[in-house]
């Protein structure tokens, strides 16, 4: 059962990621990913009851007045959405954090195919039904040329 919780909440993270890069820019996101330490110590302590320092609490308050300044200048409604977008990806990393660590014998690449498998079934209804372009075929072609060990 912690596999398929894990599963579902890594495939909710990433379609969340791929949202909030839709609506927002690279940087708001990254910005916003930062906040990870953070939000998994909060989920811990709140889940497992881990011990958590006023020295780390203070810092994590520090970081989300950081993060809350610079993602603050949201110029749009599509901004506004891509920073909760890119806080429930956050949540969602999160989350798959401390699962692993409550469940250290959960079979971490089994729920990593079926979170794959499940954006798989999501995203597939919603792609564009004709074959790709030439041109859009060279990016992806060169970045796995530049790959190559």
């Amino acid at each position: 059962m912690p596999g398929v919780a894990a599963s579902a909440v890594s495939a909710f993270a990433a379609i969340t990621y791929i949202a909030s890069l839709q609506w927002t820019t690279v940087a708001t996101v990254m910005t916003v990913y930062a906040t990870l330490p953070f939000i998994a110590t909060a989920i811990a302590f709140l889940w497992l009851r881990d011990r958590v320092t006023y020295r780390f609490v203070a810092a994590g308050s520090a970081a989300f007045v950081g993060v809350a300044i610079s993602v603050g200048a949201a110029v749009s409604a599509r901004d506004v959405l891509g920073i909760l977008c890119a806080f429930a990806m956050t949540a969602g990393c999160a989350t798959q954090i401390v699962i692993a660590r409550r469940f250290p014998d959960m079979d971490t690449t089994m729920m990593t195919a079926f979170a794959a498998l499940a954006c798989l079934c999501i995203a597939l209804p919603l792609m564009h039904s004709g074959i790709p372009t030439r041109s859009s075929f060279l990016p992806a072609r060169s970045t796995g040329c530049s790959r190559r060990a």
